[in-house]
């Protein structure tokens, strides 16, 4: 939590306009999100372990409605469903994507799931909470924001048990 971003969100250094700019590339990794967990289980084969495929379908379904959550959280503070239509994903948010997609087509089922599971949720539960305490500072509408927040708190948790089968 020394990174940057959580620095400048406790110091309320980021503000309003930058603030819907990161809820928009939000948005559009959500949409790459779900389709890395809709590949990991398409791709799933009966060599690997289906403990995993359980893990990834319950993932996807905890998913699915995230990025109707983003539009409404963007839309409820001020942002156009026609200027959502022309956002296009950043560097940023396509390297990550790149970087999840390439672990998902060249890793085991285990490494899969670890970066997608352990690394992302659990990153991804501090920025969300990092993010939802500088909205309410700024006065922002952010109900959809608490929701994704509660909802990913657990998922850093999932697929544990699996531990002891990396590699």
């Amino acid at each position: 939590l020394k990174q940057p971003y959580f620095q400048l969100c406790r110091t309320n250094e980021i503000t309003r306009a930058q603030v819907i700019d990161v809820i928009k590339q939000v948005y559009c990794f959500s949409f790459y999100f779900e389709r890395l967990l809709t590949r990991r289980i398409a791709e799933w084969s009966h060599d690997e372990d289906g403990r995993i495929l359980q893990l990834a379908r319950a993932h996807l379904r905890d998913e699915l409605g995230h990025v109707q959550l983003f539009q409404e959280c963007l839309n409820v503070n001020g942002v156009s469903d026609r200027e959502l239509a022309d956002l296009k994903p950043k560097t940023f948010t396509k390297a990550v994507f790149g970087y999840l997609l390439a672990t998902i087509q060249h890793e085991n089922e285990y490494v899969s799931n670890v970066a997608l599971m352990q690394v992302m949720e659990s990153i991804g539960y501090h920025f969300f909470s990092a993010t939802l305490k500088l909205m309410e500072a700024h006065g922002m509408l952010a109900d959809p924001m608490v929701q994704h927040t509660e909802d990913d708190e657990g998922h850093s948790e999932l697929g544990m048990e699996l531990a002891a089968e990396f590699d």
